[in-house]
């Protein structure tokens, strides 16, 4: 014997098939009538309702009835009832053109919350097959952005990133619908929203742009998620979903834009034989063909989305019908997810503040620092050209006068120190029988004390680097003056003969200024 509810299956097939081969006869009798085209409208629309909605409660009286995975079936049951909320509140914006206004943003924002339901029955499937899907996915190579984004975009990272950034870009369209919508209903009551006309004074064209942005977003990172877990994913037939929920949410939105833009290029009129305005038409129509669209896209969820798959003998049913209906209107879920992801875009903002204030902290440290060098670059300068030349770091032994070699020479040889900045042969160093005479004393840079080098003469050998020693040489830089600075040196040198002997010498080493 056939079980109650494929009788009342059977009957709803026989009314609907009997519904659809007279209505073109009723409709046919109206026109011959004189009635309008809006009454048939209402009634044509009216008629599909009806029909959709059976369906939709039927699946979801059977979900709940078989609620044997609720952490999948609570997100199934949410995206069944898109259909007769969309069903139901496009027919009373037909009927009801004044209130339209109102009646829109039920729908535009449960859309946004049905993209976010079959996000979440995704994750929760993946979740109930593998575990930590973070660590799951964290071993998957990381998978390149399709077109055009691949060229904007670097791949994200498996693992945490990655699911972090689609859950934020599924997200952001539930957070931003409500808020667009919001604006759009405002903005109208001060004349500044232009539904259908594409001005750059009203707020309309701006509104489209964001949701339509933030939708595609939200269904790319849909498609990213599925790209990457589709052998995962398989056994739920996730493709026929989600050409199911794409197609309800951006059929429906562009058929609206398309709409907008037939109404703004002048193809669509105020007609006579109908009462509406421009605008009123184009948005009668828009809502004539939702409930149309509605009773395909019922039958298309119920292929989709079957209670038979949770009907498996002997799983337990859940804990009554009363608690799964609670269980399954329950939104405490979608209210964590928001938060945490609410949560990222203000660390996100942190950051991005903080490093956006440290900018021009860093400029104005690094300014300062230019500045007070540029001030004293003057003085250090004419400090450098007119020091002693035996103590001027970069003054070669060959460039000094003959009596000072003489006298330096002796100096080390007699164990005497050194003039500080200088270093001929280290102490405790022994000359090899193949070395020269003399070695030319170099300039070099003090070090640590506590520093060791190697000798070049003796490379075996380790020898403590003093306070007195020197690493390397330092650049003369006084043949980088330019010219006409220096010739303005030579100028006060005239009057300043320790300047001048500078001069002097600083030419002999690299020639003439000229």
């Amino acid at each position: 014997m056939w079980p109650f509810r494929r009788v009342l299956r059977l009957i709803w097939w026989i009314l609907t098939g009997l519904t659809l081969l007279s209505l073109p006869l009723v409709v046919w009798d109206f026109i011959r009538k004189g009635y309008g085209v809006k009454y048939n409208a209402w009634f044509v629309g009216g008629i599909f309702v009806i029909l959709s909605f059976p369906i939709s409660v039927y699946e979801v009286a059977m979900h709940t009835e078989y609620y044997t995975r609720p952490r999948l079936q609570k997100h199934v049951i949410r995206i069944l009832w898109m259909v007769p909320i969309y069903a139901v509140d496009a027919w009373f914006a037909l009927r009801f053109r004044d209130a339209r206004e109102y009646l829109d943003p039920i729908r535009e924002c449960y859309e946004a919350f049905v993209i976010w339901s079959f996000f979440a029955y995704l994750m929760a499937y993946l979740e109930d097959e593998k575990g930590d899907v973070e660590v799951y996915l964290s071993f998957k190579p990381p998978m390149k952005h399709f077109p055009p984004f691949k060229w904007l975009l670097k791949p994200w990272p498996m693992g945490r990133s990655f699911l972090l950034q689609t859950k934020k870009g599924v997200m952001n369209y539930v957070i931003l619908r409500p808020i667009t919508t919001a604006i759009a209903l405002i903005t109208d009551q001060y004349d500044l929203y232009g539904q259908g006309h594409f001005d750059y004074r009203k707020s309309y064209i701006y509104l489209s742009l964001v949701t339509n942005f933030s939708q595609l977003w939200a269904l790319y990172c849909l498609a990213q998620l599925y790209w990457v877990c589709h052998n995962e994913l398989q056994p739920i037939r996730p493709l026929s979903k989600f050409i199911c929920i794409k197609a309800v949410v951006f059929l429906t939105f562009w058929q609206s834009i398309i709409l907008a833009v037939l109404v703004s290029s002048g193809v669509i009129t105020d007609e006579s034989w109908s009462t509406y305005d421009q605008l009123g038409v184009a948005t009668g129509i828009q809502d004539f063909l939702i409930c149309i669209e509605m009773f395909v896209a019922a039958l298309a969820h119920a292929y989709a989305f079957p209670p038979r798959d949770y009907m498996d003998v002997g799983t337990d049913p859940g804990k009554g019908f009363i608690y799964n209906v609670r269980h399954m209107f329950d939104l405490r879920d979608v209210v964590y997810h928001m938060g945490e992801v609410v949560e990222s875009h203000a660390d996100t903002v942190h950051h991005t503040a903080n490093a956006a204030l440290n900018v021009p902290k860093q400029a104005m440290k690094h300014a300062a620092k230019g500045f007070k060098a540029a001030v004293h670059a003057p003085e250090s300068l004419l400090h450098y050209l007119t020091s002693d030349g035996s103590k001027r770091p970069g003054r070669s032994k060959s460039s000094a006068p003959a009596s000072e070699l003489h006298d330096e020479e002796r100096g080390n040889q007699s164990g005497e120190e050194e003039p500080n900045g200088w270093r001929g042969r280290q102490p405790g160093v022994s000359r090899t029988a193949g070395e020269d005479e003399r070695l030319p004393l170099l300039p070099f840079e003090p070090v640590n004390q506590s520093e060791q080098f190697t000798s070049t003469t003796n490379p075996g050998a380790s020898i403590p680097m003093t306070e007195g020693t020197m690493r390397e040489p330092p650049v003369d830089r006084s043949f980088l003056l330019p010219v006409a600075e220096r010739q303005l040196l030579i100028t006060h040198a005239a009057t300043d003969p320790g300047l001048a002997d500078s001069l002097g010498t600083s030419s002999r080493r690299r020639g003439s200024i000229d």
